[in-house]
């Protein structure tokens, strides 16, 4: 699966079930970051802050979220743990590459949306947001809006926790991993609709 696409002359992440591997251009070879060992948990989500080549990335059943730095020498540092939450599938969470911070959604309290900084310091709660769906938050750091999708529909909220709006109601969600989100629902007239927020 692949995570989001920062910029298309950047690397792309990949998680598979054996860990997180990134692919390097131009041969698009696999490097492997992360090994999963019998011990170990299975990597449910990943991103990216290519500038300061940080990669964050969540294992079930942990619940955390964990931290290495590629090294200009094809080095990985070695795993931190940088924010610990009760969830078992922990996989609510975005990099802003532009502020510097991370946002996410804690589902075992109340979906309350929370920012950090990158070493996971200076956690401000933004919002309780409530019914929010299992899916990655998405970012628009420039804009500074966050979207989500609840059983509302999709919505945003502005990065300082205030402007909630919901801009598109009255459909079906599919959450995906591609760093969007796809709606599916039905016109007036009857034919099914396919909506993308990415």
């Amino acid at each position: 699966m692949l995570t989001n696409l920062v910029s298309l002359d950047k690397p792309s992440l990949l998680i598979a079930r054996d860990g997180v591997s990134i692919k390097e251009e131009p041969l698009w070879n696999t490097k492997k970051i992360v090994n999963v060992s019998p011990s170990s948990g299975l990597p449910v989500s990943v991103d990216y802050h290519w500038e300061k080549q940080f990669i964050y990335y969540s294992e079930m059943p942990a619940g955390e979220l964990y931290r290495v730095k590629l090294g200009d020498d094809g080095s990985v540092s070695p795993r931190e743990s940088i924010i610990t939450t009760k969830s078992i599938d922990f996989s609510q969470y975005a990099v802003d590459w532009v502020q510097d911070k991370i946002y996410w959604i804690d589902v075992e309290k109340n979906d309350t949306l929370y920012v950090s900084n990158l070493d996971g310091t200076m956690i401000k709660t933004l919002a309780v947001l409530n019914r929010v769906r299992k899916t990655k938050p998405i970012l628009d750091p420039y804009k500074k809006y966050i979207y989500f999708t609840s059983s509302n529909g999709i919505e945003r909220i502005g990065m300082n926790g205030r402007d909630r709006k919901v801009i598109y109601s009255d459909i079906f969600f599919i959450g995906t991993d591609l760093g969007s989100d796809m709606a599916i629902g039905t016109n007036p007239c009857g034919s099914t609709t396919v909506a993308a927020l990415t």
